[in-house]
């Protein structure tokens, strides 16, 4: 029988997010709320899909910045 984890989606926790987005573990639960990043709640858990924050990453460039 097929391992259901494998067929999850990627999603990563509060510390790895925060270490992708270069932020402390607390901004996370406050300061991500506000600047928009996409969270899901999952119970009591708060999960983040890698792709999702790398785009919002992106989303946030200057356009000409040097």
């Amino acid at each position: 029988m097929k391992d259901q984890r494998k067929s999850a989606a990627p999603f990563i926790g509060t510390v790895e997010a925060a270490e992708v987005l270069g932020r402390p573990k607390s901004w996370m639960y406050d300061g991500a709320d506000k600047a928009g990043v996409p969270v899901y709640k999952v119970g009591r858990r708060r999960m983040y899909l890698r792709d999702e924050i790398i785009a919002f990453v992106r989303s946030q460039a200057l356009v000409g910045a040097v």
